[in-house]
């Protein structure tokens, strides 16, 4: 087992990591991913769409979810999210938590639930996330703070 001065950098390491991928400009930016992400979806809900619809492309998946967003069609993404669940067997996988959340985020989620692994904390945020507990998520984060 490594010393506990080796754990603290190889811990440090992974928040720099973190912190780097949080940082890095964002891959999709547009109206249709503005419409997506504000009506509360994450880019997990996105992968989960592209299993529903099965599209690899992801600008057109995002597309089209908007379109029907801007249409009042909410209830039918919803629906089209679950399904992509459903078809995923909610493996989290597809759902990186570094996609969704900061790296101050994942430490604040870590602290909320007192664990001391971050690859576990990343776990269970993308856990969470595939189960469509984002908000429940965002609601522990706030608490740490």
């Amino acid at each position: 087992m490594p010393s506990l001065r080796k754990r603290k950098v190889l811990l440090a390491s992974k928040v720099v990591a973190l912190v780097a991928a949080a940082t890095a400009s964002p891959a999709l930016a547009g109206p249709n991913e503005d419409t997506f992400f504000e009506a509360g979806y994450t880019m997990c809900d996105a992968h989960m769409l592209q299993l529903a619809y099965d599209d690899d492309l992801m600008n057109r998946v995002m597309r089209n979810a908007a379109e029907k967003l801007r249409r009042g069609d909410g209830a039918r993404v919803a629906a089209d999210v679950e399904r992509g669940r459903q078809m995923n067997r909610y493996e989290a996988r597809r759902c990186p938590a570094d996609e969704v959340y900061s790296a101050e985020q994942i430490l604040l989620f870590a602290k909320y639930w007192r664990m001391d692994s971050i690859s576990e904390t990343r776990a269970k945020l993308s856990g969470n996330l595939v189960r469509g507990d984002h908000k429940n998520s965002l609601e522990a984060i706030n608490d740490a703070r």
